[in-house]
């Protein structure tokens, strides 16, 4: 049986905006706009059994901020990790588009 795990980001994923402060000790994290058709997607992978994990770049001071902004979005998860390495770009050989995924997400409902 192949594990069922789907990572998201938050910052421009999740949410409309992704001006990362990591310095932001105001709590303007608190304050994104989400992505609805986004949360739609991580709600349906999570009725149908996957594992999420949230991964930001966000640091841990800001955890219980990140903590907040999900449970008011109502944005069910297993996992929340902080601190995900910055870069450009990020090369993996499991990497999709949303778009994909939504696609999987939709196939297995008629399954």
């Amino acid at each position: 049986m192949n594990a069922r795990i789907i990572e998201f980001d938050i910052d421009d994923t999740l949410t409309t905006s992704s001006d990362l402060n990591f310095d932001d000790k105001a709590g303007s994290y608190i304050y994104r706009k989400p992505d609805e058709k986004m949360i739609k997607l991580v709600k349906q992978a999570h009725q149908q059994g996957w594992t999420v994990i949230i991964h930001t770049g966000r640091r841990e001071p800001q955890r219980l901020i990140t903590e907040s902004w999900l449970e008011q979005h109502n944005i069910p998860y297993h996992f929340l990790h902080m601190n995900k390495p910055l870069c450009t770009y990020r090369i993996d050989d499991v990497n999709i588009s949303s778009s994909g995924f939504k696609d999987i997400i939709d196939k297995e409902i008629w399954e």
